[in-house]
């Protein structure tokens, strides 16, 4: 995949290197948040080249044995170099179980300067300050712009870019698809599916629940003479 700087986030970032604050990038799935990620690990080494980077990525399954807060604690303390910046940055860290447990712990010993990412459906603006003790920074990214989008996909024909841009928008993974059925399907199933369904429907939902604002609907099976919760 052709890599595009965001330079309008990276350069918001970097000037919150070395800031005590926990540095919070939010943003819907499938918008970039990894590749901000991967992309600030470099920003990192090039401006710190004896720092110690400490990446734990969530997508990959080399750390699913850190999926619970106090595996996750002890692998950063045990990575720690003394003597040397240390850099946390997690991704996608609502996988881990009580993850804001761990942030909380390792942000009180003041030696770690942390970043984590995470979808807007865990990590809502509202709910930093509850959970995390520390004082946060939220860097809110959004899909590409029309901008970000003739940078991946140059053109003289600016209006019939425009068009494009419209109707397949700003999720970079379609980029990858040549035929627009496949890009459509990409958007649709991995984003609008899953948005609706993982983050609205399944929470949100519950949430009104139990609220008492919706109620659950018990469907009674005639032939087995059982009602069953419908949700």
């Amino acid at each position: 995949m052709k890599l595009i700087k965001r330079v309008k986030y990276l350069n918001e970032i970097a000037e919150l290197i070395g800031i005590p604050d926990i540095k919070v990038i939010t943003g819907i799935r499938r918008c970039g948040k990894s590749k901000i990620m991967d992309a600030l690990t470099e920003l990192i080494k090039e401006s710190d080249p004896s720092g110690n980077v400490i990446h734990v990525n969530y997508n990959i399954t080399e750390f699913e044995n850190l999926l619970e807060y106090h595996a996750l604690e002890d692998y950063i303390e045990s990575q720690y170099i003394t003597g040397e910046n240390n850099y946390v940055l997690i991704d996608e860290i609502q996988m881990c179980e009580h993850f804001e447990e761990a942030i909380n712990s390792i942000h009180s010993k003041e030696k770690y300067d942390i970043y984590v990412t995470g979808s807007n459906a865990f990590l809502q603006s509202s709910d930093l300050a509850t959970l995390f003790v520390g004082q946060t920074y939220e860097i809110h990214i959004m899909p590409f712009s029309f901008e970000e989008y003739l940078a991946y996909f140059p053109s003289e024909k600016v209006n019939d870019s425009l068009t494009k841009y419209i109707t397949e928008g700003g999720m970079a993974g379609s980029y990858l698809y040549k035929i627009s059925n496949q890009k459509y399907r990409y958007i649709n199933d991995e984003v609008l599916n899953a948005l609706v369904v993982r983050d609205i429907i399944k929470k949100y939902i519950d949430y009104l629940c139990k609220a008492y604002a919706f109620y659950r609907v018990r469907r009674y099976d005639i032939k087995g003479k059982k009602s069953k919760i419908r949700r």
